[in-house]
C-alpha cells in the first residue's frame, strides 16, 4: 500500500536534471511570488567589467535585496521565523526528497529570489547551523546525481543569509565566469595530490582561490578537509571563512574554494555614499556575477 504524501512533495522514479527543471516548472505554475521573481530576471539589466584578468558580469537584481539586506547577526535570526524550515514555508512550495550519507535527509526548492533561472536551495529536513562538516560528501552526491547543474555552499559568515539552517544551492552549470575559467584550464598553478584528487591554485581574479579535481569522492573529500584544516578559524566562527562551488563532469569531481576573511566588505557599512554599496557577497558574486540591488550601486561598482 502506498503510503499517502503531502501535497506539496514531489516524487520522482529516475535521477536526472530533468526532474530539477520539472520541479521548477511545476513551482512557478502556483506559486505567484516566484513566478513573478523569474519573469523579472528577463528585465534585469547586466554589463561587464575585468576584474584582475577575469572578465566578471555585474547584475542589478532589487529582488535579492531580501538577501543582501538580512539580518544574520543572532538578534535578527531570533527575531524572524526561520524560512527553510518546513513548517514555516508557503504552502505553495514544492519540494524533491534527497537523502544524504547516513541517512542524512534534504528539501530540493525553488529559490523564490532567483539570481538565475532554474535556481535551487536545497535545505537540511531539520534546523541545524550552516555548517560543511560531515556535509560536502552530500554536496559531491548531488553534483553526480545531478549532472549539468552547479552545487554551491555559503559559509554562515560568507553569504548566507539563513546561516541558522543549513542549506546549499544550486543552478544550470557553466554560468559563472569563475567556473567557466576553471573548466577551461586558465590560470591554473598545480600544489598537491591525495590520491586520485589534485589541488591547484587559481591565479586570476582574487587571492586564495583553490581548485580540487578528483574521480572519486572519498579522495575529493579528504582534500577539502586538508585544504581547510590550513586556514584559521576565526574566533567565534566554527569553521574558516570560505565559499564552494562543486560540479561533475566526465566522471571528475571539480570544487572550487574561495577563501576569505570578512563577511561584509567596509563599503557595506560605510556612511560615505560615494563609497557605501549594499553587496552581501556568497559564492554566486565570488564567482563572478556580482549582485547589485540599488540602482546606483550598480551604475557605480568598479574593478
Amino acid at each position: 500500500m502506498i503510503p499517502e504524501l503531502p501535497l506539496n512533495v514531489v516524487v520522482v522514479d529516475n535521477h536526472t536534471s530533468d526532474e530539477l527543471y520539472k520541479l521548477v516548472s511545476d513551482q512557478l505554475s502556483r506559486w505567484k511570488l516566484a513566478s513573478d521573481n523569474f519573469r523579472a530576471l528577463k528585465k534585469i539589466s547586466t554589463r561587464t567589467m575585468e576584474v584582475n584578468g577575469l572578465r566578471v558580469d555585474v547584475q542589478f537584481n532589487p529582488a535579492r535585496a531580501i538577501s543582501s539586506k538580512a539580518r544574520t547577526d543572532e538578534a535578527g535570526l531570533n527575531a524572524r521565523p526561520c524560512f527553510l524550515c518546513r513548517s514555516n514555508r508557503p504552502a505553495e512550495q514544492l519540494f524533491l526528497d534527497f537523502e544524504g550519507t547516513k541517512g542524512k535527509k534534504y528539501h530540493i526548492l525553488t529559490n523564490p529570489f532567483p539570481v538565475f533561472q532554474n535556481h535551487l536551495v536545497i535545505a537540511a529536513d531539520r534546523h541545524i547551523p550552516q555548517s560543511i562538516w560531515h556535509r560536502y560528501v552530500d554536496l559531491l552526491i548531488l553534483a553526480k546525481r545531478y549532472e549539468g547543474f552547479t552545487w554551491i555552499y555559503n559559509g554562515p559568515k560568507c553569504g548566507a543569509s539563513a546561516p541558522d539552517h543549513l542549506h546549499f544551492q544550486a543552478f544550470p552549470s557553466d554560468i559563472l565566469p569563475l567556473e567557466k575559467d576553471v573548466r577551461a584550464g586558465r590560470a591554473m598553478e598545480y600544489i598537491t595530490c591525495v590520491q586520485d584528487a589534485s589541488l591547484y591554485r587559481y591565479m586570476h581574479f582574487a587571492k586564495g582561490i583553490f581548485v580540487i579535481d578528483g574521480t572519486t569522492s572519498k579522495s575529493v573529500a579528504k582534500m577539502l578537509y586538508r585544504l581547510l584544516d590550513c586556514v584559521p578559524v576565526p574566533e567565534g566562527d566554527t569553521e574558516p571563512r570560505f565559499n564552494l562551488f562543486t560540479f561533475h563532469c566526465e566522471g571528475h569531481y571539480i570544487s572550487i574554494v574561495v577563501l576569505r576573511t570578512k563577511h561584509r566588505s567596509s563599503h557595506y557599512t560605510s556612511a560615505d555614499p560615494s563609497r557605501h554599496l549594499y553587496m552581501s557577497p556568497g559564492c554566486v558574486d565570488v564567482g563572478g556575477v556580482l549582485i547589485t540591488v540599488e540602482r546606483e550601486d550598480y551604475e557605480k561598482l568598479s574593478p
